[in-house]
């Protein structure tokens, strides 16, 4: 339970690296990381008198722990889920371990969910985009070179390589129907 009205949120949260080192020129080091949070409710900005809006709730007698009223009649807020996995290999070489080539690659997925306070209040029916459902893929590496030399009494390094990343999206966007749970027409599909 937040502060506010209609602030509750959980969250998880696991981080973990492990670094194996084969020798004293190489190693390998892999990445995880998981979040889950099944529930952020969204209770909205407060309004004075200077800013209201036909939209906007008013903050009377400087109670501070209200929420929007559309915030709550659309239950506003969001849900996200991600995992993501790396991994990176070094190794160092020539005669003072002046050169190195790093490879990486990772993977992540995220599954987001959002209820946004806007959306259908009656009458004919208007796809409004007030439900979002984004699925996201994250995939990508790189190669890396690298030299340290010196030069005029000075240590200068030479780094070349390249990086190939890609981003894959499925997007949904669904009417949100005014205190009700029913999730309406769709609005937006994005793949």
């Amino acid at each position: 339970e937040g502060y506010r009205e209609h602030s509750e949120t959980a969250s998880y949260l696991l981080n973990t690296k492990f670094r194996y080192d084969f020798d004293s020129q190489s190693e390998l080091t892999l990445t995880a990381n998981a979040v889950h949070s099944p529930e952020a409710q969204d209770p909205g900005g407060l309004c004075s008198n200077f800013s209201a809006t036909p939209s906007c709730t008013l903050l009377e007698s400087n109670d501070r722990t209200t929420a929007q009223s559309n915030n709550i009649r659309f239950d506003a807020g969001e849900s996200v889920s991600q995992q993501q996995f790396g991994v990176v290999y070094k190794r160092r070489f020539g005669d003072t371990s002046n050169q190195e080539i790093v490879a990486r690659n990772y993977y992540t997925h995220r599954d987001f969910d959002a209820n946004l306070p806007f959306g259908y209040f009656g009458g004919p029916l208007v796809p409004s985009g007030g439900i979002v459902e984004l699925e996201r893929y994250l995939v990508g590496g790189g190669l890396q070179y690298s030299h340290i030399y010196g030069l005029l009494g000075r240590e200068h390094r030479v780094l070349a390589g390249f990086d190939i990343d890609s981003q894959m999206d499925k997007r949904a966007n669904f009417t949100n129907i005014v205190e009700s749970s029913t999730v309406g027409p769709l609005s937006l599909k994005q793949d």
